[in-house]
């Protein structure tokens, strides 16, 4: 959600962080500050470190499927992944989604989905373009290199509150990244707010605490 000039920050997750923080950055007139959850910063750094990680990992337990699969994407060797295909990208997220407890046990898809159809705002037709576009931009190669230009670690000038929920187990938007670039930010407040429970999606597997934290900035 992004409420523009309200009384809350700009909240914005996953995707939506690549277009939240931007905004922040260019037109901090239009929001009295951001809340950045799963935050994308630069997504050739993300992967490299995910393929790195799972990769470590696959050797630590001795899984040869896992080995193999992932020693075969030579394009995650360096650090311009400069050939990354798709379904490269797939093949990663199906190992790091396998060695990772969090999201194996508390991803629950049916429960994402029932959250969904609840929002009032949506109608029947507005879940029919929303599946229509996942699917198109799944397959869309155009958008899928437009991702992987993402790079917003260059601005670390803000003139609005900065706020990072971060989930300690996330295997989409690694925490490292995200802590190096938050380090850096100059900003009138900022805070980074760690979930050591939670994977990419804390507001389903911390719930309570997402609650209380979002309602703790609605301060400004």
């Amino acid at each position: 959600m992004l409420h523009l000039r309200t009384n809350l920050a700009g909240t914005l997750h996953s995707w939506g962080s690549v277009l939240g923080l931007k905004l922040a950055q260019d037109h901090p007139e239009l929001i009295y500050g951001y809340v950045g959850i799963g935050q994308f910063i630069n997504t050739k750094i993300n992967e490299k470190i995910g393929y790195d990680n799972t990769l470590k990992i696959a050797y630590e337990n001795n899984n040869k499927s896992a080995i193999r699969a992932l020693e075969k994407l030579s394009s995650f060797k360096n650090a311009e992944l400069s050939n990354l295909t798709i379904k490269d990208f797939s093949v990663l997220r199906k190992w790091q989604f396998q060695f990772n407890k969090i999201a194996i046990n508390k991803f629950h898809l049916f429960r994402i989905i029932m959250n969904a159809l609840c929002v009032p705002e949506y109608s029947l037709l507005d879940y029919f373009y929303l599946i229509r576009g996942t699917f198109n931009l799944l397959k869309s190669k155009m958008f899928f290199d437009e991702i992987l230009d993402v790079n917003l670690g260059d601005k670390k000038d803000y003139c609005t509150p900065i706020y990072i929920f971060a989930g300690r187990n996330d295997f989409i938007t690694h925490p490292l990244p995200i802590y190096e670039y938050f380090k850096k930010i100059e900003a009138p407040y900022k805070e980074c707010i760690w979930f050591e429970d939670s994977g990419h999606n804390l507001f389903f597997e911390e719930t309570d605490k997402f609650v209380n934290c979002l309602c703790s900035v609605n301060k400004f």
